[in-house]
Parts: structure tokens; sequence; C-alpha cells
């Protein structure tokens, strides 16, 4: 399911819906659903449309014209859910990638995997940090205490320091037992960061 929101007199959004058309004309199983804001005043969409056109492909939302090239590969009925994620951090969109796992609390996992991705986009690796806090926060980190506990096992020692620190977040008995795995760790730093944060947990 294609939605396009946009406006009467945005040039982009023109643009984006001629390239929707030339899909469609390509393709006769190709369709998608026009809405103009301006006379759709009582859509009501969470977070709020801030920019036009922004076009929703099945759950994923995008904003900004979008060529046939990049909405193609969304249109496959895998499960794109960690691409999206990363997508979003990538353009710093970090409000919306909070909402979105709210609303799609199953992609979580994704997160595991990214985080063990060593060639990932630093722009998405520093958005992940502070998506990690936003959703301890949320209370909805706590889903992550196994697959962050096991992710100590296969992981470098830069990265092990980082799940220390999102298991402390979660500060659960579980993610305790996580952190203690890592006191007699082989490298000395992490051991000492893992005996440091069950010291702060326990006072």
């Amino acid at each position: 399911m294609l939605t396009l929101y946009h406006t009467s007199h945005c040039p982009n959004c023109q643009a984006q819906e001629k390239i929707l058309l030339q899909l469609q004309a390509l393709d006769t199983s190709f369709h998608f659903q026009s809405i103009n804001l301006e006379q759709s005043s009582d859509t009501e969409i969470i977070p709020p449309i801030q920019s036009v056109p922004t076009l929703f492909i099945n759950q994923y939302r995008f904003e900004g014209v979008m060529t046939a090239s990049e909405i193609n590969p969304w249109l496959s009925p895998e499960n794109h859910d960690k691409d999206y994620i990363k997508h979003l951090l990538k353009f710093n969109q970090l409000i919306q990638t909070r909402h979105w796992l709210q609303q799609n609390q199953s992609a979580l996992s994704c997160i595991t995997e990214l985080l063990s991705d060593e060639t990932i986009d630093m722009t998405v690796r520093l958005g992940l940090d502070v998506l990690i806090e936003q959703l301890a926060e949320d209370k909805l980190l706590k889903t992550l205490t196994e697959p962050f506990g096991e992710l100590l096992k296969t992981i470098t020692d830069s990265l092990c320091i980082d799940i220390l620190h999102y298991l402390a977040m979660i500060g659960s008995v579980e993610a305790m037992a996580y952190i203690g795995t890592c006191t007699s760790h082989p490298h000395p730093e992490v051991q000492r960061i893992a005996i440091e944060l069950l010291e702060e947990l326990n006072s």
C-alpha cells in the first residue's frame, strides 16, 4: 500500500506524483493513493507530517522526493525493518525512529543486528546510541536484555563496553547477571567497567 501526502502548490510533490504515475504505467499492479493535506485537514498522522511530499510504503514513511530506483526496493515482500531503522538514523530522524519502534516493537530485535554490524555508517551508530537511551526511557529496552547479553559473547571489546552500559540502563536482575559475566573478562577495561556498573547498580 502506497500513500502520497502532498499539497497543491508544492513542486516536489508534483515531481513525486509524476514518478509514481510512471511506475504505475510500467506495472498495472502498482497502485498508490494520493492525499492532499490542504483538502484533508482531518487526517491524523503521528508524528505529524512536517514536510511534503511524504510517502508511505506499507508501514514505512519517507520524506522528500524518492526516485523510482529508491522506491522499488521497498516494494518487495521481504521484511525491511532493519534497513528502515538504518535509513531513518542515517538522516537523523530520531523522533520518527523512536515513534515507529513504539508502534512496531517486533522490530526492536533489529537493534542488536545493527549494533553487531562493524561496517555500519558512523552516523547510524551514533544515532543508535541516542535511540537506545530514549528506548530506556520508554521502558522498551528491557525486551533486549537477552539479545544484548548474548551479544557480549561475540562482539569486539569496545562494543562490549557499550553493551554493558545499555544493560546498566535496563538495570534488571537479568541485565545485572549478564554484566556479571564480564567481571572476569580477559580485557581489563571491559572487566573494570563491568565491576563499576555492578557496584553502581547495587548501591
